[in-house]
């Protein structure tokens, strides 16, 4: 039962790493993992003030082959402006890995 509620992190960051742009218009400069509350949350920088906005649509959005639930939940920390810099806005985009196991069928009464 403890191995059934621990998150497979490789995984995890795989599939979120799958969903962020590359580097010409997001830059990682931190991560932090909590296994407890299945929670990851990315310091970024960005080129664009949307372009954080659009990662948490696509995090909110994506589903694991065979499912139909969403893996993840998403929202952004407020945002900074820095002009003057390559990547001017920064954000921590906060992501909650859920549960999107496919519901087990009932058997039938009859």
């Amino acid at each position: 039962a403890f191995d059934a509620d621990q998150h497979v992190w490789v995984d995890v960051l795989y599939e979120i790493f799958s969903l962020l742009p590359d580097n010409d218009k997001l830059v990682l400069l931190d991560m932090d993992m909590n296994q407890e509350d299945g929670r990851v949350t990315l310091k970024t920088k960005t080129v664009s003030s949307d372009t954080a906005t659009e990662i948490v649509r696509s995090l909110q959005d994506y589903r694991r082959e065979g499912s139909d639930s969403p893996r993840f939940q998403a929202g952004m920390g407020a945002q900074t402006n820095k002009p003057g810099e390559k990547y001017p806005f920064w954000q921590d985009l906060r992501i909650t890995v859920l549960s999107d196991a496919p519901k087990k069928k009932k058997p039938s009464d009859g």
